[in-house]
């Protein structure tokens, strides 16, 4: 009874660890709603009713269920926070939400406070973090603080596992200075021209396993999902890299093929498997290499999280037929 019961801990312990591996996503919707979305004064576009069916097209779009999806109306700050799962349940309660939501407060646009809000009390360590900033205009008071934001982003973000979009929703939002900031910034791109384009976070396993003796000569495959109904653009390139001290090197610039990367591990067996333990992992960097390409050919916007992921090289000893002859 005692081994049964140690056999079973040892295989929850097991199936935890691998469940660890797996991190969900955090979807979250940093929403203007100052009254210049809604044409204020006739100085800008009334563009809220855009805004509105284009976020109910975007959480439609949605395919898994695991998503949480988190929308922030904001103004000065944000005004409410709605969560819920992306099952159909949680998508028509959010969608309800912004729907008949109404403000008609005369503010300022403070987009600092409402991201850094964000960072403080939403973004969670436990998840892959997508931010989508939907704004008409410019930051009240001036870019320093946003460009001092922007500026310490990419450090952030890496940290976090976040990736943002900064979406400038009308001509009247397009800054060249936060542009060119952004472009110079990882983990956040810049659309001005949202009609046209849509984004799709690609999802690599966070973990791949690879026997060096059961499957030499065969790639190891880093399968790829992502949350959205629409087509995989063709032709999407990554770079694979290994540290520079790793056992195996590996350097190779490779595309996406029916939502996997074939990665080719060239080694000698037998030098190899007296190098290593059971088993060993591997880190490995992931990095697209041509986003601006991709976005210029069909208007979307390609992303890759988690870029850091491992590849656990299985060295199993050889097993030995022994057979004893009694004399």
């Amino acid at each position: 009874m005692r081994k049964l019961f140690m056999m079973s801990l040892i295989f929850v312990i097991i199936c935890m660890q691998g469940m660890a591996q797996i991190k969900s996503q955090r979807r979250i919707y940093l929403w203007d709603v100052t009254l210049s979305m809604k044409g204020s004064m006739g100085k800008t576009p009334d563009i809220y009713n855009d805004v509105v069916n284009f976020l109910k097209r975007e959480l439609n779009s949605l395919t898994d269920e695991n998503i949480e999806i988190v929308v922030l109306p904001f103004q000065e700050g944000i005004l409410e926070t709605w969560k819920a799962k992306a099952d159909v349940a949680g998508k028509k309660y959010i969608i309800e939400k912004i729907e008949s939501y109404s403000n008609n407060k005369v503010t300022n646009t403070d987009i600092v406070a409402s991201v850094r809000a964000v960072q403080n009390q939403v973004i969670n360590d436990d998840k892959h973090n997508m931010v989508f900033l939907l704004t008409d205009g410019k930051q009240t008071g001036g870019n320093q603080a946003l460009l001092a934001l922007i500026k310490n982003w990419e450090e952030y973000a890496k940290i976090k596992d976040v990736y943002a979009l900064y979406v400038m929703l009308t001509p009247q939002a397009v800054d060249k200075e936060l542009v060119d900031a952004i472009n110079e910034t990882g983990r956040i791109e810049v659309v001005q021209e949202p009609g046209k384009i849509d984004w799709i976070d690609l999802q690599p396993a966070s973990l791949i396993r690879y026997n060096i003796k059961d499957d030499a000569g065969k790639p190891a495959m880093i399968p790829i999902t992502y949350k959205k109904n629409m087509a995989l653009p063709q032709g999407i390139k990554v770079q694979v890299t290994s540290a520079n001290d790793s056992i195996i090197a590996i350097n190779e610039l490779l595309e996406i093929n029916n939502q996997n990367i074939s990665l080719t591990l060239n080694y000698n067996y037998q030098h190899l498997r007296t190098r290593l333990g059971e088993s060993t992992r591997i880190p490995l960097l992931l990095e697209l290499q041509n986003q601006q390409e991709i976005k210029d050919n069909t208007g979307k916007i390609i992303f890759i999280h988690p870029s850091n992921i491992e590849i656990e090289l299985i060295n199993r000893p050889e097993k030995t037929l022994r057979i004893h002859v009694k004399k």
